[in-house]
């Protein structure tokens, strides 16, 4: 097995402390929603606050716009697309289950985290805004979110409280959980894992799909249906990931990088590092030098 294993599947963003375990990252584009497939521990509730785009949790489909939000489990894989190249902005509360309760013999965390985490019941994964208590809780993110950006005093005392109702509207419209559909994406966290472990080797189409013990037909199809991509635009992803983050921590030669990372020449690295990052490595590598001693010196 390889080496090369910084990069896992599961996102290794952190989302706050261990005391105050909740993340809340707001991003904007000019050209669209997107968001890399990925999966987590924690929960994870997405608001849309302008623009649209399709997020895809666990292969299934949801149209998502703005005022509109959409909800992902621990270890659901969860990715987004564009509807269209216009500006788009969204935030995302991300939090550890034991975020809304302690655990242990903490009855909220028994009756109403764990059966969640544990996949006996299942949120709702879409949030139309259509109805009051869809409203409600897109509402309260929004406040956690608003929340999160000021200096006042309890301020983590008061983003709890949203969250806790926030989680109290979502539970009281939870159903059995559907073991089926995530099964599916299941197979496709294998595939990720792999393949995110073994970037740097000689993969082939027949290696992947041996590894989920599939066809290689039936793999690249359910691959694609599920991920959006197929399993070599994943794999060539994961390999350009890997070499950002050694352009950014290493002094490597540009050709080190680019066989460590699993291309076969510099010639073919560079062409596909431009063609995803817009700069060739070593403008990459100054650029990103440049701003890490910026935010040194300050």
């Amino acid at each position: 097995m390889s080496e090369n294993k910084a990069v896992q599947s599961y996102e290794t963003i952190p989302h706050g402390s261990a005391g105050f375990p909740i993340g809340i990252h707001n991003t904007a584009y000019n050209d669209g929603f997107r968001l890399y497939p990925h999966i987590h521990r924690e929960f994870e509730f997405l608001v849309m606050e302008e623009g649209r785009g399709v997020m895809y949790i666990n292969g299934e489909e949801y149209p998502i716009a703005a005022g509109q939000a959409v909800f992902a489990g621990s270890k659901a894989l969860h990715l987004g697309v564009s509807a269209d190249s216009s500006p788009c902005r969204f935030f995302a509360l991300v939090f550890a289950p034991e975020f809304l309760g302690a655990g242990g013999d903490d009855d909220v965390f028994k009756r109403f985290v764990l059966p969640v985490l544990s996949g006996k019941i299942t949120l709702p994964a879409f949030y139309s805004g259509k109805e009051e208590w869809e409203r409600e809780l897109v509402q309260r993110a929004r406040d956690v979110n608003s929340l999160n950006s000021e200096a006042i005093y309890c301020k983590e005392l008061s983003i709890k409280a949203e969250m806790l109702e926030l989680w109290r509207l979502a539970v009281s419209h939870s159903s059995a959980a559907d073991r089926p559909r995530a099964a599916a994406a299941d197979e496709m966290v294998r595939a990720m894992e792999f393949i995110r472990a073994e970037y740097a080797s000689p993969l082939t189409l027949k290696i992947m799909a041996d590894r989920v013990n599939m066809s290689q037909g039936y793999f690249c199809r359910r691959f694609s249906a599920i991920m959006h991509m197929t399993p070599f635009e994943y794999l060539l992803r994961t390999r350009i990931d890997n070499s950002c983050r050694l352009l950014q921590t290493t002094d490597l030669p540009i050709g080190e990088v680019a066989s460590r990372c699993g291309f076969n020449g510099f010639s073919y690295f560079s062409k596909k590092f431009a063609a995803a990052m817009g700069s060739t490595p070593l403008e990459y590598r100054k650029l990103h030098r440049i701003a890490k001693d910026s935010a040194d010196k300050n």
